[in-house]
């Protein structure tokens, strides 16, 4: 069934991805998620349901990852703790009804910025998946 689905993605593949990932996200006026990249290799798709929700977004910088790095590098907060800190290259703030959709490999950070209970939901999905981010990267 075609219905539930982003208009950009194949019906067929993509219902059964996203049923399997969903991720419902609570936060009260001033929380969020401190400056982190996920630890999966796909795309990340955030729906705020409620409330109003700041994301900040920006590049893993380079000179940070290598094979010898450990895995944590980009866990909550380390960013904000590399030689230089960390600066989010984009910043938007998410309504009631409103999507976000980012590559993997994103260092991102939120933050609540209604009064009210902010309530998301978010999605992982590989297909179709995120060639010109890589593109772009390598």
């Amino acid at each position: 069934d075609a219905a539930g689905v982003f208009y950009f993605m194949d019906p067929v593949s993509a219902a059964p991805e996203l049923s399997s990932s969903p991720e419902v996200w609570l936060s009260s006026g001033g929380g969020g998620a401190q400056a982190h990249v996920d630890g999966h290799c796909e795309s990340t798709i955030s729906v705020q349901l409620s409330g109003r929700k700041r994301w900040r977004l920006g590049h893993v910088q380079v000179e940070n990852v290598s094979p010898l790095r450990p895995s944590n590098t980009y866990e909550d907060g380390m960013a904000y703790r590399h030689p230089g800190g960390w600066a989010a290259g984009a910043s938007v703030e998410l309504q009631a009804g409103e999507a976000l959709v980012f590559p993997p490999g994103m260092v991102h950070e939120t933050l609540t910025t209604s009064e009210e209970c902010a309530v998301s939901v978010t999605f992982q999905f590989a297909t179709p998946p995120a060639l010109r981010h890589w593109r772009n990267r390598l």
